[in-house]
């Protein structure tokens, strides 16, 4: 809203574009209303690319039935350019970005206008909002995979110059050659000398600038200093070659849940039945093993599944079973400690703390030495002392006899007399 033309001149040169045949074959059904920013609730539709003014060629040096787009994309929150915006609404019409244009008059026989279907949301007649975006092609009908705000998911190749990047100046030198390097799929740097006619022969050629002084980078998830023009050429070369990131469909992304639903009960029950290290071993095995399905299964060929958070989940669940059963027994140490460290050794209670399974009914059957200590003519000197006398010696004699005892390993077994 703010930055544009005049109202009256930019419908003026909307005109223009709309009389050079650059807009989309719109069909709507119901009562659609765009939104306003995103997540607008008033809005029965989710797109909300509706520009009331912006900048636009000037007639007068454009020439007559000219292909036109926009240019305009729009960064995620963290600044980076991972989708590409393929349309826009102006009044009445719907207006192609420059990619989609630059896709559809080389791909479309006769540069037949792309195809736009819009289904608000309607639950009370059981219809939920579509927005669907197609180009006419020689042998078929092809789907460019949108969202209901109107973008795609670029598939992104790499960091600048995975396409060709020329300079201008070598272009118009009287050479007949053009040297330039490009990134190969392994990521090292390929140097290239092609005679100018290989080079453009059927190409689509994208005019911008590279240079981070001259204020044109839009970051991508490989390079945070990318190039806009080498983004445009990004989203082209997905629409041309269909190979746009998409989500999973509705019944692959039932299946997938399932598997991960199972996969975390499994992944639960054995973590719960192995010790400290095999549990480790195994967890990071499970955790390894479903990000390398994620990158190459899903990934690799297209689908965005967000599998690290599925990764994330497990490795999380792993921590809080290892949490729960260290809480487990050291409230069993507690009691073992608390029920036998007056009576046995700490050798003794150590060795059940390492195998709590030596506690079980019936005991050990084992053969011992059993010492018995008297303390001689007990009776006759509980008759000369008072009963706080008594109780010191006591205490000072069973103290020092029961440390000898534990320090060799032996088991208290009860005090008695008279």
């Amino acid at each position: 809203k703010q930055g544009g033309l005049p109202e009256a001149e930019f419908l003026k040169r909307l005109n223009y574009v709309v009389e050079a045949n650059n807009t989309l074959d719109t069909r709507v059904r119901g009562e659609p209303k765009y939104g306003r920013y995103i997540g607008d609730p008033e809005a029965n539709v989710d797109f909300y690319s509706v520009a009331e003014t912006g900048l636009m060629n000037l007639p007068s040096i454009t020439p007559p039935n000219t292909a036109q787009g926009f240019f305009n994309n729009e960064a995620d929150n963290d600044g980076n350019y991972r989708r590409g915006l393929l349309f826009y609404k102006a009044g009445e019409f719907f207006y192609p970005s420059l990619t989609l244009r630059m896709a559809s008059k080389a791909m479309s026989p006769g540069d037949k206008r792309p195809k736009l279907f819009i289904q608000p949301d309607e639950p009370a007649k059981g219809k939920s909002q579509v927005v669907r975006l197609e180009i006419i092609t020689q042998e078929e009908l092809k789907r460019v995979p949108t969202d209901n705000r109107g973008q795609a998911i670029v598939n992104f190749r790499g960091p600048n110059n995975m396409f060709p990047n020329v300079s201008m100046s070598d272009v118009l030198d009287s050479k007949d050659y053009v040297e330039y390097e490009t990134y190969n799929v392994a990521g090292s740097l390929e140097h290239h000398k092609v005679t100018k006619k290989e080079l453009f022969k059927d190409a689509l050629v994208l005019f911008g600038v590279t240079a981070i002084g001259l204020y044109d980078i839009r970051p991508r998830p490989f390079d945070p200093s990318a190039s806009g023009v080498e983004n445009h050429a990004s989203i082209l070369e997905n629409i041309v070659n269909d190979d746009f990131l998409i989500h999973p469909s509705s019944d692959m992304l039932v299946k997938l849940w399932l598997t991960v639903l199972i996969l975390s009960l499994a992944y639960g029950w054995v973590i719960a039945r192995l010790d400290a290290k095999k549990g480790a071993l195994f967890a990071v095995t499970v955790v390894a093993g479903f990000l390398w399905f994620d990158q190459t299964q899903l990934f690799n060929k297209g689908i965005v599944f967000l599998g690290y958070v599925q990764a994330a989940q497990l490795l999380f669940q792993y921590l809080a079973m290892i949490m729960l059963k260290y809480m487990q027994e050291e409230t069993e140490k507690k009691f073992i400690r608390g029920a036998f460290g007056k009576y046995v050794a700490p050798a003794v209670v150590d060795s059940m703390l390492n195998d709590p399974s030596k506690l079980q009914l019936g005991g050990e059957k084992k053969e011992i030495s059993i010492m018995f200590s008297d303390i001689r003519s007990f009776t006759e000197i509980s008759e000369k002392m008072d009963v706080k006398s008594l109780t010191t010696m006591l205490n000072e004699y069973l103290g020092a006899m029961t440390d000898i005892l534990q320090a060799n390993s032996g088991t208290l077994d009860k005090y008695i007399g008279d």
